[in-house]
Parts: structure tokens; sequence; C-alpha cells
């Protein structure tokens, strides 16, 4: 389950992007954020395979922003 501040701070992120016409989030981001990600429906498309960033297994990729993943 996820808390539902964070669903909102994700819509806000969406929004945001939206209102100044940004179609697409460039990220890079830890494993167990991308599984957050997953479970809420907004899918980080990977650029490449998880790399070992310090302690962390990291990952970059793309997410939509628009009304859709909305």
């Amino acid at each position: 389950m996820v808390h539902e501040t964070t669903l909102t701070m994700f819509a806000g992120i969406i929004e945001w992007c939206m209102a100044h016409d940004y179609t697409d989030i460039v990220t890079v981001t830890d494993l167990r954020f991308e599984r957050i990600l997953a479970r809420v429906g907004w899918p980080l498309l990977r650029l490449g395979e998880p790399k070992k960033i310090g302690v962390t297994m990291a990952v970059a990729g793309t997410l939509p922003a628009n009304s859709e993943t909305l």
C-alpha cells in the first residue's frame, strides 16, 4: 500500500509538468523507488540496466507526465 501523501506528491509533480509543457521526466532512482512507482501505476521506462551507485542499485529512466498518468 502507498500512503496518500505519496500519491498527492506524484500528482503534484505530474500537474506541474503538464502546466509547464513537459511530457516526460528523466530520472535516476534506486530500484526500491522504481517498485513504488510501478505499484501506483507510473511506469518507469528504463534507459539501461541498473548500476551500483555507492551502496544502492540505481536505474535511469523516463516517466510520462500526462493526463493519462495523472
